[in-house]
């Protein structure tokens, strides 16, 4: 039997000399696990010191550059910090670069509201159209279905790389931020909000115009409002010094191209709808759905919307006239180069719009009708003075409201709309 070892942890059987190891590296462990916390916490409290004294100076730059702003050093100095940090920010070491969407979205009263909209939007145009309605119009499924799909990507998308940034768009020629937005929702409630929104003009127009024509339609207006936001922004940025538009906003959603359709399909109507019980012309129906999305949610992007509003007039009244005339034009000159020569009494008399006959071939540009094309410019004059006057008087609202916000704006914030 050998020696017993008495004290130090050392004992005379094996079993007895286990147990003490096993104390010992349970307490190694125990201080491993409290040191490791304590360091993970330090550092952490560092981290959270650097940020709010970078916070702290930041804003106490800003002050003092908006104090000095009315000079033209003052104005360089702060849209070169500005020009400095979205550098940064879309970088890819800015804050969020490991952000996807769709984030979680809980099941709260904005849920179930958005998803009861979409279900009574849904049964409506089932019942107008018919329930296979769909089916009919393939670039209305097309879109519903590239918007579910993009929706349920597992792991999500990575929002900074495909969101309509203006910075990234203008100064990075970063051309795809142009369309990817329309297909990226934030959450559930976003997505349904906007396809209930979109849906009954998408049927509309496809019905009208055909699959061909309502898909390049849909491709034209979502590129020319997003553009008109990035042109928005940079107007902000130069006339009104509002930066944050700029250089550190990032759009998503279908919103602003489901503005657009309403648009390009209340002029195509040319009817009375009921608004929340009220009679208005279709035309105008935009101002009332501009109006409830930003009462409802007032975070919502005001210059996106807008920006699919004036997308929407601008096919209406420039691309669509000056494409007609076109036509016209080039129809006439298709029928005169083929025509064959006879004379007056071999042609028999030939009728032509307004109930006018005659022997004789109009030309487009003519002064054949000169009454109808004055009515023409007249109509064309007035409503686009009505609408262009609705779209100051709600821009006016909006600067108003949002100066005092956005002139106290923190200067290394990011917001997404």
């Amino acid at each position: 039997m050998p020696p017993d070892f008495d004290g130090g942890g050392w004992t005379s059987t094996l079993a007895e000399l286990q147990v003490e190891a096993e104390d010992v590296i349970k307490r190694l462990m125990e201080y491993t696990a409290d040191g490791t916390e304590k360091l993970v916490q330090y550092t952490t409290d560092s981290s959270n010191k650097v940020l709010q004294l970078s916070q702290e100076g930041a804003d106490r730059l800003r002050d003092y550059l908006d104090e000095i702003s009315g000079s033209s050093f003052g104005q360089k100095a702060q849209d070169r910090l500005h020009r400095v940090r979205a550098e940064w920010q879309w970088g890819s070491h800015g804050l969020g670069t490991s952000l996807h969407v769709p984030i979680p979205c809980e099941v709260d009263h904005r849920f179930i509201v958005a998803l009861a909209i979409l279900l009574k939007v849904s049964s409506d145009q089932a019942e107008q159209h018919g329930s296979e309605a769909l089916l009919r119009r393939p670039v209305t499924l097309a879109l519903i279905l590239i918007e579910a799909v993009t929706f349920m990507v597992p792991g999500g998308l990575p929002l900074r790389e495909l969101c309509l940034s203006p910075f990234c768009v203008w100064e990075k020629a970063q051309w795809m931020r142009l369309v990817t937005p329309a297909v990226i929702h934030m959450d559930a409630t976003h997505l349904m909000c906007n396809l209930a929104t979109a849906l009954p003009d998408c049927l509309e127009l496809e019905a009208s115009g055909g699959s061909i024509k309502f898909g390049l339609e849909l491709v034209g207006l979502t590129g020319l409002s997003h553009t008109i936001y990035v042109a928005w922004a940079l107007a902000s940025k130069s006339a009104f010094r509002r930066n944050v538009e700029y250089y550190s906003v990032g759009a998503v959603g279908l919103s602003s191209v489901a503005f657009a359709l309403q648009v390009v399909a209340g002029e195509q109507k040319r009817s009375k709808v009921v608004v929340m019980g009220v009679m208005v012309p279709s035309q105008y129906v935009w101002v009332f759905g501009l109006t409830l999305a930003h009462l409802c949610s007032p975070s919502t992007s005001f210059p996106g919307h807008l920006s699919g509003v004036l997308a929407g007039l601008m096919y209406n009244y420039g691309i669509k006239p000056v494409a007609r005339l076109v036509k016209q034009v080039f129809q006439g000159s298709t029928a005169l180069v083929r025509r064959p020569t006879a004379t007056a009494s071999q042609r028999g008399p030939r009728f032509w719009g307004g109930g006018t006959t005659g022997g004789r071939d109009f030309e487009p540009g003519s002064a054949a009708y000169p009454s109808q094309r004055s009515r023409w410019w007249k109509s064309w004059a007035i409503n686009l003075g009505s609408q262009l006057g609705l779209v100051a008087l709600a821009t006016g609202v909006f600067l108003m409201s949002s100066g005092r916000a956005l002139s106290k704006h923190p200067i290394n914030s990011w917001q997404l709309r």
